[in-house]
């Protein structure tokens, strides 16, 4: 089980934000974050790519972009 500011990369958890990260972040129950709110670990800090941060969350897709 993932803890908040962890992702699971080559079937390991390590911390947000590392190299080669392209799975999401566990920020509580948040989507799509790539790290977590460094004073809230339940919101995004940053998005994962094709997304934009908004009041803590990575729900729309950036202008241009495609959600797959």
């Amino acid at each position: 089980m993932l803890t908040d500011g962890h992702a699971c990369i080559g079937c390991k958890a390590v911390q947000c934000g590392s190299r080669g990260q392209v799975t999401e972040c566990k920020c509580g129950a948040s989507l799509n974050c790539r790290i977590c709110l460094a004073d809230d670990s339940k919101k995004c800090g940053d998005c994962l790519y094709g997304y934009r941060i908004e009041d803590g969350t990575c729900a729309n897709c950036t202008d241009g972009a495609v959600a797959i």
